[in-house]
């Protein structure tokens, strides 16, 4: 009976250790999602802003891609005006401390 003592208290301390370890990887993920998330929304909001502006207004697509960008929190690593009119446009947004997220939009007029 001696030998035994206080190994349920070891037990406990190394299965809660493995619970706080896997919260910290599950929480990572989802940091990485929403990240991911707000990349994509960006590019898409700043696609479409752009291939509004070709249309509306004398600034370039691009500058307006970058400032409606800018406001979501983003950073324009890419945009290209085509020469149909649409706009593709790359946003990354930063995921500390691991780098960044990236998300990629098209926008174009349709014509009938």
């Amino acid at each position: 009976m001696g030998g035994d003592r206080g190994s349920v208290t070891v037990i406990a301390a190394v299965l809660i250790g493995a619970c706080f370890a896997l919260a910290g990887v599950v929480a990572t993920v989802c940091g990485a999602q929403v990240a991911r998330s707000r990349a994509q929304g960006a590019a898409d909001l700043a696609a479409l802003a752009a291939v509004v502006t070709t249309v509306t207004d004398e600034r370039s697509a691009c500058e307006v891609a970058v400032e409606v960008a800018r406001r979501s929190a983003a950073e324009v690593t890419g945009c290209t005006v085509e020469g149909d009119g649409s706009v593709q446009v790359v946003v990354d947004v930063a995921l500390e401390p691991w780098g960044t997220a990236t998300g990629s939009a098209r926008a174009g007029l349709v014509y009938d």
